[in-house]
């Protein structure tokens, strides 16, 4: 991306571009983990019920107790559940690479798209000067 951009803009204007590109960068490595934990403890947390609907009352009730206080990581500390809370976790950590992936896409896509426009710019015929 940091390419495109200081393609895509006048020499001038190189420096202004990199700092923006290095600035999303850096924003988007802060914001981006706590996004998709949230989604992946999201998505686990609304899964867990169903998953530990087929354990004994006991052991259910003591996870879903687990899990109101301290969420879905809460509810390994209960040995029967363990199996539950791990497939749960698994679901909603599958989601949240899916997030990743669909960022990546788009990354990748913005860059190719903006290589290609300032390489068709590029490609524009400069009239040639004669030497004086």
């Amino acid at each position: 991306m940091t390419s495109a951009a200081i393609s895509a803009v006048p020499l001038s204007a190189t420096g202004m571009a990199s700092a923006a590109i290095s600035t999303a960068r850096d924003f988007g490595m802060c914001i981006g983990p706590t996004i998709v934990s949230a989604v992946a403890l999201g998505a686990a947390g609304s899964d867990l019920p169903h998953r530990l609907a087929g354990l004994d009352p006991s052991t259910a009730a003591a996870a879903d107790h687990a899990a109101s206080a301290g969420g879905p990581f809460a509810v390994l500390s209960i040995p029967g559940a363990v199996p539950a809370a791990l497939r749960a976790l698994s679901h909603g950590y599958s989601l949240g690479l899916v997030i990743c992936g669909c960022a990546a896409l788009v990354a990748a896509l913005t860059t190719a798209l903006w290589l290609r426009e300032s390489t068709d710019r590029r490609l524009v015929p400069v009239p040639a000067t004669t030497p004086a």
